[in-house]
């Protein structure tokens, strides 16, 4: 092109920013062919990334173990609660089996309180009776 310059109508700066562009593409293209056979090297860099992104086995094991020791505490917790729950229930449902023991001896306190009056009030009734038939007859 440089050679035929008048044939392609290209002026100098153009020819000169095509030329940086194509030195950068090249450059790219060497860059990537390093990465791509760097082999040993290229693949231990890649693993030190994910180490460092992932972690180590070591701390991956260690995570691992934290994780299930805090699944086992909650699963603990949970028991736990849930024993108490029932103790507490437990506890709820004798008191209201005691409130109704309660409940129903005053109601029959109740009944046989009513009971023993309606006898005195008939007694006493009768006897008011008694004596008006004896004033009455005398």
């Amino acid at each position: 092109m440089t050679a035929n310059q008048d044939k392609y109508t290209v002026t100098t700066a153009e020819l000169s920013q095509r030329r940086e562009f194509v030195k950068g593409v090249r450059s790219k293209i060497q860059s990537i062919r390093e990465d791509l056979n760097g082999g040993y090297g290229a693949a231990k860099g890649v693993r030190q990334r994910h180490e460092e992104l992932v972690g180590s086995k070591k701390e991956q094991a260690e995570r691992e173990k934290a994780k299930n020791q805090v699944a086992r505490e909650n699963q603990d917790f949970l028991q736990e609660e849930n024993m108490k729950q029932s103790l507490i229930m437990r506890e709820q449902d004798d008191a209201l089996d005691d409130l109704h023991l309660s409940v129903t001896r005053i109601g029959e306190m109740g009944l046989s309180i009513h009971t023993g009056e309606w006898v005195k009030v008939t007694c006493v009734g009768e006897r008011v009776e008694w004596n008006w038939r004896s004033e009455t007859s005398e």
